[in-house]
């Protein structure tokens, strides 16, 4: 089983770690420099239309782009660089050994940059968000850039998916060409008799699965049913067979 997750826009790469993995080079390294030299093209103003940001955020990304991948920038393994919410609660930085070695095999990353990466792969500070519509060789945006080769990795992993992805980064999946299974997950707040989706929750609660799937070594996803997140339990009537709701109200 494939556990798909999103990257976050904070990056860090001097935090203190129980284990830090070997390194290992991102499938898509030379795209990734491709990429960014598109990026070199803009001027701060242009970063900020472009990203729709302000000429402040602006001027760090373009220091981004001109360090990228140089001696003096930053580096570290994607799971434990991204330190958005939510990777903070899957409390990268405790994972031992072993549970670094079940996520090698089962955690995947998809990336505005790079693309695919693997939990150990080595990744620089960047900023470039996937559904950013950088002009290249595939196209207007990014998605034509990466939707043929992410579904071409998942299908050569050839492994049951669940998505546990933002609906920005699943768009970069064609999902119809897999021929494995595809299990979706959502979560749900409960108010009174309805349920809605509150961002800030749904985060804590892709990372709070994704942990505990690594630490617990499941493989079967049968066994997600089981599992407490903060508040959110299985729900069955609001399920499918392709997309399981957990639903509830989260314990802060």
């Amino acid at each position: 089983m494939l556990i798909l997750l999103s990257p976050t826009k904070q990056m860090e790469f001097n935090r203190h770690s129980r284990f830090v993995p070997e390194l290992s080079d991102p499938p898509f390294l030379r795209e990734a420099f491709e990429l960014n030299g598109l990026l070199e093209r803009f001027s701060p103003s242009g970063i900020a239309g472009l990203m729709n940001t302000s000429e402040k955020l602006a001027e760090s990304t373009c220091a981004l782009v001109g360090s990228f991948g140089k001696g003096d920038c930053g580096r570290g393994p994607a799971m434990l660089s991204y330190s958005g919410t939510v990777f903070q609660h899957m409390d990268v930085p405790s994972m031992n050994r072993e549970e670094w070695e079940y996520a090698a095999g089962h955690v995947r990353i998809l990336s505005g940059l790079f693309g695919y990466l693997r939990p150990a792969d080595r990744v620089f500070p960047y900023r470039l968000e996937m559904k950013t519509a950088l002009k290249n060789r595939e196209g207007a945006g990014l998605y034509p850039y990466w939707r043929g080769k992410i579904t071409r990795c998942l299908a050569e992993e050839n492994q049951p998916v669940l998505n546990l992805a933002s609906g920005e980064y699943g768009k970069a999946v064609n999902w119809k060409e897999l021929k494995v299974p595809v299990l979706s997950i959502q979560f749900r707040e409960k108010k009174g008799d309805r349920y809605s989706t509150v961002g800030m929750y749904s985060k804590m609660a892709r990372g709070k699965m994704a942990g505990l799937l690594i630490r617990r070594g499941i493989d079967d996803w049968n066994d997600l049913k089981d599992l407490d997140l903060n508040g959110y339990i299985f729900n069955d009537e609001l399920s499918t067979e392709k997309e399981w709701i957990f639903s509830g109200n989260w314990r802060m």
